[in-house]
């Protein structure tokens, strides 16, 4: 069986490969942020999905690819449209299948982050601002990030998150809070609201 931490040393493997415009990256070094956010993702996913992702990652490998380089060159496309498009003869190109799901994919998880940001304020303002319309050259927001992050998905990846981000709806769910929620506890905080109260009183 596939474990989260497989998936997180496989992309680990293919983010030391990444080349960044300005050099190596000091996120490039940091093992332990990089293990405990790449992990809390994993863990609010189910084990078909964690399956099917490490099995693309591996494929990638297997053909030369680098996902990891694919998830950041797709984001590029907002963040620096001139660079993405030197990229993109390299990129795959998506299916409308993929397109669509992934478009259905963000609309729900940017409602999830509006949601985690009112709820959490303190938390949130730590991270990555919510709306790509909102970015102006300070950062890379939550959106672009799961766009790109998205699009170097493979197919059935992206079938199994798509049907997965529906049956969380169904349920009431809030995907994006399940994360916080497992970051804070890797990261030593008892709970999402001893996060908050924690960067409140900083």
């Amino acid at each position: 069986m596939i474990s989260i931490d497989d998936v997180v040393k496989a992309e680990w493997e293919q983010f030391q490969q990444v080349n960044n415009r300005g050099g190596r990256a000091s996120c490039q070094d940091n093992w332990d942020e990089f293990y405990i956010m790449r992990k809390s993702q994993f863990l609010a996913w189910n084990d078909e999905m964690v399956t099917s992702y490490y099995r693309d990652l591996m494929r990638a490998k297997e053909q030369g690819k680098n996902l990891l380089f694919e998830k950041y060159a797709f984001m590029m496309k907002y963040t620096a449209p001139e660079e993405f498009k030197k990229l993109k003869p390299y990129l795959p190109v998506p299916s409308e299948r993929k397109k669509q799901l992934i478009k259905d994919i963000v609309k729900v998880q940017v409602k999830w982050a509006e949601e985690f940001e009112k709820s959490y304020p303190a938390y949130a303002s730590r991270g990555r601002m919510v709306h790509t319309s909102d970015e102006h050259h300070m950062g890379t927001s939550m959106e672009t990030y799961l766009i790109g992050e998205l699009l170097s998905y493979g197919e059935g990846t992206i079938e199994l998150y798509a049907a997965y981000v529906k049956e969380c709806v169904e349920q009431g769910r809030n995907m994006t809070i399940e994360v916080r929620e497992h970051m804070a506890k890797l990261s030593g905080y008892k709970s999402i609201e001893d996060v908050e109260e924690h960067f409140k009183r900083t």
